[in-house]
Formats: structure tokens, C-alpha cells, sequence
């Protein structure tokens, strides 16, 4: 079914934070399923904004939070020296509120194409 569609960067303020993500949808209006895709241990790279990519052209809204904010990861080791040896318990809490805005914003925003404009 390969459709048309708009790629952007999407973006959520909460008190001093930013969380950041991908967000491709279907050209064409009106109301479409969505979901949010969440990444791999390599973080939000070029693979998984094709992913993003490619269940909007199959028709769905798709959300990817970006929960390692910004830094991407080659091997799984790396990630996981990373991840653990940084992340105390407001980490982890950041990381929850990242998935939590991700799920909030796909059941709110996503629904009302005019609420998303591209880049």
C-alpha cells in the first residue's frame, strides 16, 4: 500500500527538560492508527527512523521517542556499559517519563493531523 509521506522531527517540554523524536505519518488527511516504535540499543539512528518511515507508508501514524537523547551506540556491549554505569535512579525516571510522553502524545496529538506540521 506504499503511501505518501511527511517525515519531522517532534519535540516535548516538560519543566527543563526536552525529550526529542521522529514522527512520519501519511500525507494524506484524516484520522489514521497510530503507535509509537520504540528503538533498539542503538538509539534513534538512520535504521530506526526507517522503520518510522516505512509504517507510514503502509497508512499508520508512527511516533519513535528518542530515549537515549541523542547518542547512538554501535555494539550492544557499548550501550550496555553505557546505559548502566550512568544511569542512577533519576535516569530511569527520566527514561519512564520519556516512554510515558511518547504513549501520551500518540493518543492526544497524533490523532489531529492539524496538530503536525512539518519541518
Amino acid at each position: 500500500m506504499s503511501e505518501r509521506i511527511v517525515s519531522m522531527h517532534a519535540a516535548h517540554r516538560s519543566d527543563k527538560e526536552v525529550v526529542d523524536g521522529f514522527l512520519s505519518r501519511p500525507s494524506a488527511g484524516g484520522e489514521r492508527p497510530a503507535i509509537v516504535s520504540v528503538h533498539g540499543y542503538r538509539g534513534l539512528d538512520d535504521g530506526q527512523r526507517a522503520v518510522t518511515r516505512r509504517f507510514a507508508q503502509e497508512g499508520l501514524v508512527c511516533l519513535s521517542p528518542d530515549l537515549f537523547h541523542g547518542k547512538t551506540y554501535h555494539t550492544l556491549e557499548d550501550c550496555a556499559l553505557k546505559k548502566t554505569s550512568s544511569l542512577g535512579s533519576a535516569g530511569r525516571r527520566s527514561l519512564y517519563w520519556d516512554f510515558a510522553w511518547a504513549a501520551a502524545w500518540r493518543f492526544t496529538r497524533l490523532r489531529n493531523p492539524r496538530l503536525l506540521r512539518p519541518e
